[in-house]
């Protein structure tokens, strides 16, 4: 089993992996318990974060189409109400044909940049409004922001 845990109060919480056995006599009774705790932080630490990056595009930085999909398939089961823009990126191709894949990669990384700037300018993490963005496609990026009540709204508008 896998905890977080103190051994102190002057310690951080650490990710632990018990483990445990159960020793029975020729009877089949139940006569000891052996186990181990081994500290497992670091392992655990890199194995959420490897987690996390599956779930972003790795050159925007933004939500894979999938988060997106899984993000709005929640929002709209609880019942909220917001709006969506979704940016395509039209002669795209052409770039990445004429310059290279390498000088369209920079540009779909710096409008992710931008997008996750101006969204943790506007909305707050925990906020009754919050932003999304996930990366819809090959040339297109997708924006969601839910806010209280049926009301229009502008995506980035603070």
């Amino acid at each position: 089993m896998e905890f977080r845990g103190k051994r102190d109060s002057t310690e951080d919480y650490r990710w632990r992996l018990l483990k445990g056995e159960v020793i029975k006599d020729e009877n089949g009774r139940k006569t000891k318990i052996i186990g181990s705790i081994r500290d497992i932080h670091e392992q655990k630490i890199q194995e959420l974060r490897e987690i996390e990056s599956a779930k972003r595009d790795p050159i925007t930085k933004l939500h894979t189409q999938r988060e997106g999909r899984r993000y709005l398939t929640e929002v709209l089961t609880r019942g909220d109400s917001g709006c969506m823009v979704l940016l395509d990126l039209d002669g795209f191709r052409i770039l990445n044909e004429t310059y290279g894949l390498i000088f369209g990669d920079a540009i779909l990384e710096e409008i992710g940049t931008l997008l996750l700037a101006k969204r943790s300018g506007s909305c707050r993490p925990g906020s009754r409004k919050s932003c999304w963005c996930a990366r819809a496609g090959m040339r297109s990026l997708s924006g969601f922001r839910i806010l209280p009540g049926n009301r229009p709204c502008s995506l980035w508008r603070k």
